[in-house]
């Protein structure tokens, strides 16, 4: 990615137009829950900016892999990733569990061991129902069960099988929800399964094959642009009534994905003019590589907010347009702490781990 002269330097192979979409993502989930149906303008922000997010990670860690298995000790490397990722992810996440059955919200200690275990997502699908403030701890479960088969995919297939295999979990991600709902049509909840994300992660990782050069991964990335015309269409057939329900949300579900795959691909080589200086904005930027905390601590602060603007006095504080304001301060400088004084001096133990095995003279 090129930078002007006089505009910031980043490490090489640090993409920061990916944070500024993170940024993005997450504040689509937070206003998908922050305000009610009929402001969102029939859209589902909240599994758009998931969805979002999973592609980005599938991108991510699927180039990190892919380095991974280019490495001499391959092993050595495998190691000091899960050992990154357990940094990065395991200490927020448990002291996010802690803090919130301390304070006893809403079913935190009912479901602490499904969410110790990034289990979260199976029981809202056993149950058939979301879980209160810990709802979103669903797709952090998806990640972590993502990394358990991932890693020994991506780094041991033979390399000419790897853009088949990803294609086939693709199409069964695009095809189990549909099909679900055709043999059961009264079961919910069947998109917060791992098996249901295959289609967003697995595209992402069709990204990153794309980067190594592989002609029709890097196809499939640029031709991803039809979301964007077969989502006009869709809308347009159920203006005049003419869909079929069943296929109907499914089939704009994946339009959505194709879009979000070509804005990735496109964010990871540098988006410029006007949309490229969006994204390389320096409060964007810093939102996205704070998103984690961000995304972590949102659904609990409408809670947050209610208590303190109770214990003030001025609960009308938590309502409105104001109560956004200080639900978006709330998340915000919670984040940012957590950020500077916890997130980052664990982070810098990464560098105890690095990818490859340091060459002695």
């Amino acid at each position: 990615m090129k930078h002007s002269d006089s505009g910031p330097t980043y490490p090489p192979g640090y993409m920061p137009q990916l944070d500024a979409l993170r940024a993005i993502a997450v504040a689509m989930v937070a206003a998908h829950h922050w305000f009610p149906a009929t402001h969102r303008l029939g859209f589902n922000l909240g599994a758009t900016g998931v969805q979002l997010f999973f592609v980005i990670s599938g991108m991510l860690i699927t180039s990190i892999l892919l380095r991974c298995r280019e490495n001499e000790d391959i092993w050595f490397s495998i190691r000091s990733f899960f050992a990154r990722r357990c940094l990065r992810i395991f200490p927020l996440y448990y002291l996010a569990i802690a803090v919130v059955c301390l304070l006893n919200f809403q079913s935190a200690r009912d479901t602490v061991l499904w969410n110790a275990f990034y289990l979260s997502n199976i029981y809202m699908f056993w149950n058939q129902q979301w879980n209160g403030n810990l709802s979103h701890f669903w797709s952090l479960a998806v990640e972590e069960q993502f990394y358990l088969f991932w890693p020994w995919l991506i780094c041991f297939i033979p390399k000419r099988s790897l853009l088949p295999v990803v294609l086939s979990l693709v199409a069964i991600g695009i095809a189990t929800p549909y099909l679900a709902h055709l043999a059961f049509p009264g079961i919910t909840h069947v998109p917060v399964l791992t098996i249901s994300c295959f289609d967003a992660i697995g595209l992402g990782g069709i990204i990153a094959l794309a980067k190594t050069g592989n002609n029709i991964a890097e196809s499939i990335s640029e031709w991803s642009i039809i979301g964007f015309p077969l989502i006009l269409l869709l809308k347009n057939l159920s203006e005049f009534g003419w869909q079929v329900p069943s296929v109907h949300y499914f089939a704009e579900q994946t339009a959505i994905l194709l879009c979000l795959v070509w804005v990735v691909q496109k964010t990871s080589r540098g988006f410029t003019g006007v949309i490229g200086a969006l994204l390389e904005n320096k409060t964007l930027i810093f939102l996205g590589r704070i998103s984690y905390g961000l995304y972590l601590i949102h659904s609990f602060a409408p809670s947050i907010c209610y208590r303190l603007t109770s214990e003030l006095g001025l609960p009308f504080l938590s309502h409105g347009l104001i109560g956004v304001l200080v639900r978006v301060l709330i998340t915000v400088c919670l984040a940012v702490m957590s950020w500077l004084l916890f997130e980052s001096p664990i982070n810098a133990f990464k560098s105890k781990f690095p990818y490859e095995r340091s060459k002695r003279l």
